[in-house]
């Protein structure tokens, strides 16, 4: 939460009013993680979220889906290639 918090901290008012889109690689805690991030793209101005199925969206279809709608970006729930997993990686990467 606070990366995310701190990315629309400095995105400041160029994020009001935009769509991005929200997904990730399916690990552990992704789904719990989309509804803690919608919450606080709803509270830092921006106005839609484009939410893959259950929360996945592999890093490809996320910037196919930039470009093809022409959204501000994409924040990308996966940990590229490390395990996953309750006590392994985690991360957030911002596409745009």
């Amino acid at each position: 939460a606070n990366w995310v918090q701190s990315l629309s901290s400095s995105l400041g008012s160029e994020i009001d009013g935009q769509t991005i889109c929200l997904g990730g690689d399916g690990r552990y805690f992704n789904r719990e993680a989309a509804q803690i991030i919608l919450k606080l793209a709803a509270g830092n101005g921006i106005s839609r979220v484009i939410v893959g199925k259950s929360a996945i969206l592999a890093t490809p279809a996320a910037s196919a889906l930039i470009r093809a709608r022409s959204l501000f970006g994409g924040l990308i729930m996966s940990a590229s290639h490390n395990p996953g997993g309750p006590s392994e990686d985690w991360g957030i990467k911002f596409n745009y």
